[in-house]
């Protein structure tokens, strides 16, 4: 847990650590360490751009994990896995392990967690062009987010994000522009100024389509 923190600059700490519980686990026969090991050890190669090996490594943490019957495990390998084949432009890859995440979270009535996958699942599907797919997912997340948005206990600026994306990638401006409101409006509320700046930045290109160039200047 502690290695999951670590910042880019203690890669070969990782390494260090991967090797020392799989180590250890073996000395105290501590069923766990292999699929912990296995983990570390391919988000050192993945830090190091060494996708084939990380996506290895996460391969045999997936089998590691379903082994032992532990769904957290296996949940975070299954996420592993999406995030690198997306990070070697592979979205069907990213897809299919994003549906067997979305599978398994669907059992465990974990709201933010699956609002996460349904909005990562509307990523991978707009990067195929699957536009309607994107949308289903999207609005998913959206329906089962609203609740806990009105209540302060979930964000949904992403997924405003992402269907603005969608809408973009549609050419469709004028809806596209809704969704980038809101997602400033969330912005704005949470003070996050990364976010802000995305934010505008998408306003400012979604008017630049429609041809809104004093409004463009505006937000850029």
């Amino acid at each position: 847990d502690r290695c999951l923190d670590f910042s880019e600059d203690k890669i070969d700490s990782i390494h260090y650590y991967a090797e020392y519980i799989e180590k250890e686990s073996a000395r105290l026969h501590y069923p766990r360490g292999e699929v912990l090991s296995l983990r570390l050890q391919g988000i050192y190669e993945d830090l190091n751009n060494n996708y084939k090996s990380s996506i290895g490594y996460f391969l045999q943490s997936l089998e590691a994990a379903r082994r032992l019957q532990a769904r957290e495990y296996e949940l975070a390998a299954l996420s592993d896995l999406a995030i690198a084949y997306a990070a070697i432009k592979q979205p069907q890859k990213a897809k299919e392990f994003y549906l067997q995440c979305a599978r398994l979270q669907e059992g465990n009535h974990e709201v933010g967690s699956l609002v996460n996958m349904y909005n990562n699942l509307g990523v991978i599907y707009t990067q195929l062009k699957l536009y309607d797919s994107a949308r289903l997912y999207l609005n998913r997340a959206m329906r089962l987010g609203k609740p806990f948005e009105q209540t302060g206990r979930l964000s949904l600026a992403s997924t405003y994000n992402n269907m603005g994306n969608l809408y973009f990638k549609e050419k469709k401006y004028k809806d596209a522009l809704y969704y980038f409101y809101h997602n400033r409006e969330e912005h704005l509320k949470n003070n996050d100024l990364d976010g802000l700046w995305v934010a505008n930045l998408n306003l400012a290109d979604a008017y630049i389509e429609r041809q809104q160039y004093e409004s463009a200047g505006h937000y850029a």
